[in-house]
């Protein structure tokens, strides 16, 4: 059982009955949609770089000087050379236990990387002074159990306000559901936590826990999705859900507002959010919704998640597709997706064949008709047989682990970070894309 909430505690608990509410009467169920055919496109990218082996699951940001970093259970690495080459960073004062990993640069350039100690606890380091040195907080999750943690930051508000800017940690309570914390003052100190789902519900289960990101205007959101913890062997009786919970006072309360429900399960992986600097919310998942395959699918809000628009298609083949990933640039509308893909269709941890990394990119996301620039972005295949997207109980096929990502620069050039274990051991490799990707 998580431990009682303290006085007056800066979040509060999230009542469950208002969660079930909220997903059990969607605003815009999703129909099927009518596909927007991308344009396939022969863009190129870069000749893969190996950043590391032996890891899987990476991550990747730009900061305001152009540098790539890209993090991975095990670490965190740095290129000043567009690239090129890439340096392990020593974080000096804590160790490093190489469970899930998360990083997130705050607009003044503050660096903050979570560490998740074997399920036990999480650990963020900070510098500020672009990663010359680093400060050390060993708990910042306030209960054992703790499973994939995200980060992000942006503009403190609300009454209870104590920064111009708060840094958010949202993670899996293994035992209750998910929860979230903030610090205001650089990483040092932590809030208490926030208990706004709970796995434990017989009709309608959290599932797993997608990212949380934070708007121009402060307001906060955490995607996951809803369904049966032991889907597809023990469908729930409401059906799927994606699920966002949306704070706008800094987190002192929290609404639940459904992006997507249907009778199939939207955990392949994780629901991904973005935002642009409109303040339009994006969010991507990979799921059934027609034929016999699992596709990309993409919506958008303009009301802070009241209402979505109807779901598209974004990936134009028939196939698998698994683990996308969905990033804003500079230009409202402008975003590039990414996926891992496999020609045979089905269940990505149904299907045999060979998997590789497909993106694609539009200007006008944040309209019901967008257009898409589709390439591919791996060279070759990246993955063989099947992709289990069941976490933890995967028995196999869980090389990749969970998720990759990609990045828009201010010239559009896109930036992605992926794993490859087709010849053998994982690894995880960087490439961007040689223009501008729009």
């Amino acid at each position: 059982m998580p431990p009682p909430m303290r006085a007056q505690a800066f979040l509060l608990v999230f009542s469950l009955a208002s969660l079930v509410a909220g997903c059990a009467s969607p605003a815009n169920p999703p129909t099927t949609p009518t596909l927007t055919t991308p344009e396939v496109g022969a863009g190129a990218f870069t000749t893969p770089v190996v950043v590391t082996k032996g890891t899987a699951e990476p991550g990747l940001l730009l900061d305001n000087e152009s540098n790539v970093w890209v993090h991975a259970p095990g670490g965190l690495w740095k290129s000043a050379d567009n690239g090129a080459t890439f340096t392990a960073i020593d974080f000096g004062p804590g160790p490093v236990f190489g469970g899930d990993a998360e990083l997130t640069i705050a607009r003044n350039g503050s660096l903050y990387y979570s560490d998740l100690e074997q399920l036990a606890a999480l650990s963020v380091f900070s510098s500020h002074d672009k990663g010359k040195t680093w400060s050390y907080q060993p708990i910042a999750s306030d209960a054992p159990l703790t499973d994939r943690q995200w980060m992000a930051n942006g503009k403190d508000v609300g009454p209870l306000a104590g920064a111009p800017d708060a840094v958010y940690l949202a993670y899996n309570q293994l035992a209750s559901g998910v929860w979230v914390t903030k610090s205001t003052d650089g990483g040092l100190k932590w809030t208490p936590h926030l208990a706004f789902a709970t796995s434990g519900a017989t009709e309608v289960d959290f599932q797993t826990m997608g990212n949380i990101v934070v708007d121009p205007k402060g307001i906060v959101y955490v995607s996951f999705t809803m369904g049966s913890a032991g889907a597809p062997l023990t469908p729930p009786l409401n059906g799927y859900a994606v699920v966002v919970l949306v704070s706008e006072d800094g987190g002192l309360t929290w609404t639940p507002r459904t992006v997507a429900k249907g009778a199939e399960s939207y955990s392949n992986l994780f629901p991904i959010l973005a935002v642009d600097d409109a303040g339009t919310l994006y969010a991507t998942f990979a799921a059934k919704l027609e034929g016999g395959t699992t596709d990309v699918w993409l919506t958008y809000s303009k009301d802070h998640g009241a209402k979505w628009s109807k779901p598209v298609k974004v990936d134009s083949h028939v196939g698998s597709h698994a683990q996308p990933w969905v990033s804003t640039g500079d230009v409202p509308g402008e975003l590039a997706l990414a996926w891992y893909e496999n020609p045979l269709p089905g269940r990505p941890q149904d299907v045999k064949g060979e998997w590789h990394v497909q993106a694609s990119y539009t200007k006008n996301g944040d309209t019901d008709a967008p257009t898409f620039r589709e390439m591919q972005v791996s060279p070759g295949t990246v993955h063989k047989g099947p992709i289990c997207v069941d976490g933890v109980l995967c028995q196999g096929g869980r090389e990749l682990l969970d998720f990759f990502q990609i990045r828009l620069d201010a010239r559009n050039v896109a930036h992605v970070a992926y794993a490859d274990n087709a010849e053998g051991g994982a690894k995880v490799i960087y490439t961007r894309s040689t223009s501008p990707m729009g």
